[in-house]
């Protein structure tokens, strides 16, 4: 008998062969581009494989598009809010315009913000900045819009629900639950400025009454400290609020298609896929198994790996690239005036001259300096001086690993993955950019160490490769979903 994860995978790969060409033409006519279609139709179908259980799905193309829609949706909500801040930011003076790593950063705060406090009025967003973001009380919030501290209070506790919702996601019986509205209430009570001792010993009683009166306060408190630890806090709010008040011109678009899920969903599946989770303006990117190159103004070259995209920020004497996602390889023309800047999520890597590779590994990045040194520096503020020919892992938090060079690094950019001594699991990122759809890795082969050169342009070779020379077994139940699983060499 088929064991339950096989079932499942059987599963998917039918809906994968009866559906994915289907979805991606879909997907085409709203992006406009082949790559991001099907980077979309892809993510679709990963988060329907996230599901528990797969085979309850009544409609799957009503599910489907619906998943794509909401992704899709999230991809120009972004754009939107990227648009109107770097709109803000040419508005500023030059002084006060943030590096293109702090752009980065600042962007993504921004988007998780506005998802956190989607479905509020703009007063409402205003007031909840306001408080959490510049500090100011309810008084000094009256004084700045002209509301009064009553009608401040209601719209911090409507801003308060959200933050349990982003923090928990509130079930519908939660929404009418007395304890979640008392300890709103009580928080609200917090941010106002005025909160005195009195108040804070019956707090604390409060919180002692039972369990349930304490779990629902944390959960707040939860909800709230991932908005506290934004890099926003302490800068002025006008260009964040005036970018969360930008409309999107798509959020109907999303609104309708959420009411085909009751079709496509029993009730219960529905509620658990709403816990699970198109390129930008200027942006250069590559699809699946592609690799291309681009001659830069300052007479550097970059190459970009499959599946990544880079955004380009020359103004002036300054020459960045902004590594969205995937690996990049720079040589860097020479420039005594000014260093080429490669902001990524977790840190910015400086260097004069020489040749790079920057790219994603894990939830880290991996810098290796081919030629020529580098200067990281980090969020903390720490500064890493990189020799040449060594290879780095870092992520926000700093170094994770450092290590001279090894031969065979960076090999992708001809054509060959060159491994050696590798997790299977390395092997088998580096092999998804250029498989459309998804790779499964079974975690009881994901240690299994590696070494090879493997064709990157020929993927149904290199997969037959990693089934001769390894004890896995590599199933491809279509074009689009792959599966490998480790052989139990101990049975006989």
């Amino acid at each position: 008998m088929d064991s339950p994860s096989s079932f499942k995978n059987t599963l998917i790969a039918q809906l994968f062969q009866q559906n994915y060409g289907w979805l991606c033409r879909r997907l085409s006519r709203h992006t406009g581009c082949t790559h991001s279609a099907e980077d979309l139709a892809a993510e679709a179908f990963l988060q329907v494989w996230l599901l528990p259980n797969p085979a309850a799905i009544r409609s799957p193309r009503a599910l489907l598009a619906t998943i794509a829609q909401r992704l899709m949706y999230e991809t120009w909500r972004r754009k939107d809010l990227e648009r109107a801040y770097l709109q803000v930011l040419a508005e500023a003076p030059d002084q006060v315009y943030p590096s293109p790593h702090e752009q980065w950063v600042l962007i993504e705060s921004l988007q998780a913000i506005d998802r956190l406090l989607d479905g509020l009025s703009g007063q409402a967003k205003t007031v909840f900045v306001l408080s959490q973001l510049e500090g100011l009380t309810y008084l000094q919030i009256s004084e700045r819009v002209g509301l009064s501290q009553a009608r401040i209070h209601q719209l911090m506790k409507e801003a308060l629900r959200c933050c349990y919702r982003g923090a928990g996601r509130m079930s519908t019986d939660e929404r009418d639950d007395p304890l979640l509205e008392e300890a709103i209430e009580w928080m609200a009570q917090i941010q106002s400025g005025a909160f005195d001792s009195q108040q804070q010993r019956a707090l604390e009683r409060w919180r002692g009454q039972s369990p349930g009166h304490a779990q629902v306060f944390d959960q707040l408190l939860k909800g709230l400290a991932a908005v506290q630890a934004s890099p926003w806090r302490g800068r002025t709010s006008t260009p964040l609020l005036r970018a969360l008040k930008q409309p999107s011109s798509r959020r109907r678009f999303i609104g309708n298609s959420l009411g085909m899920l009751g079709v496509a969903l029993g009730a219960g599946l529905f509620g658990r896929w709403l816990q699970s989770g198109t390129r930008l303006s200027g942006e250069w990117a590559t699809g699946t198994g592609e690799r291309r190159h681009w001659q830069l103004d300052d007479g550097s070259r970059l190459e970009l790996n499959a599946r990544s995209r880079v955004l380009p920020r020359f103004f002036d004497q300054q020459r960045a690239l902004v590594l969205r996602k995937g690996t990049l390889l720079l040589e860097i023309a020479e420039n005594t005036v000014s260093s080429f800047e490669i902001a990524t999520a977790v840190g910015v890597v400086h260097s004069q001259a020489g040749r790079l590779q920057v790219g994603e590994e894990g939830a880290g990045i991996r810098l290796l300096t081919l030629q020529g040194v580098a200067l990281l520096r980090l969020p903390n503020g720490e500064n890493v001086a990189v020799p040449g020919a060594h290879s780095l892992l870092f992520d926000a938090h700093g170094v994770l690993s450092r290590a001279p060079l090894q031969p065979g690094e960076g090999s992708w950019a001809s054509g060959w993955l060159e491994v050696k001594d590798k997790p299977l699991s390395w092997v088998t990122d580096a092999f998804r950019p250029y498989l459309p759809g998804v790779v499964l890795l079974d975690d009881s082969a994901a240690q299994i160490r590696v070494n090879g050169l493997f064709p990157l342009d020929d993927m149904p070779i290199s997969l037959e490769m990693l089934e001769r020379s390894l004890p896995v077994s590599v199933i491809r139940y279509s074009d689009y979903w792959v599966s490998i699983a480790a052989i139990n060499t101990s049975l006989s």
